[in-house]
């Protein structure tokens, strides 16, 4: 991407509030493709089908994917974010988790034509999100809290949410 392209990315600090993730997780996965790979071999949990189940529940902002820690392995999660006292049917075969609030650093590239540069927007900001050193801004990473990937190029854009707290004195 070229230098005026990189300056479109903003890094900012976001509070995001208690709510609740439904969704599925796979501690095996690498990222979104190998994650739908690993899932078309389960029943009831292909992209299409989960997608859809997905879409029919009211969600705080769209669909998205993203990593979460859990027995020092990286996995990767796909779902929606729904209010903290969501009480609504949770689709078969996938969970409903509360996740605490936090503040989150996010990495944002605003809305571009996908055919032509999704590519490259997704590969800086993911490079960016996945350097960034948050002890600079007395922050430290915050493992216990998933973090989101945001994906609607042409309305929104591309974000990587990564939760942080504050560095212990």
């Amino acid at each position: 991407m070229s230098e005026k392209e990189l300056e479109k990315i903003e890094v900012k600090f976001e509070k995001l509030h208690a709510h609740r993730f439904i969704g599925i997780r796979n501690v095996d996965a690498k990222g979104y493709f190998h994650f739908w790979e690993l899932q078309e071999s389960i029943p009831g949990q292909d992209c299409h089908t989960v997608t859809g189940l997905l879409e029919s529940i009211p969600s705080l902002h769209g669909q998205i994917g993203g990593w979460y820690f859990e027995g020092g392995k990286r996995g990767y999660l796909y779902g929606i974010e729904v209010p903290i006292d969501y009480s609504g049917e949770v689709p078969e075969g996938m969970e409903c988790t509360t996740i605490q609030e936090s503040e989150y650093i996010v990495f944002y590239y605003p809305p571009y034509v996908f055919e032509e540069n999704n590519d490259a927007v997704m590969s800086t900001v993911n490079d960016l999100a996945w350097s960034w050193n948050p002890s600079d801004s007395g922050y430290e990473w915050n493992i216990e809290n998933p973090i989101y990937q945001r994906s609607d190029p042409e309305k929104y854009g591309y974000a990587v949410c990564r939760p942080v707290r504050p560095l212990k004195k």
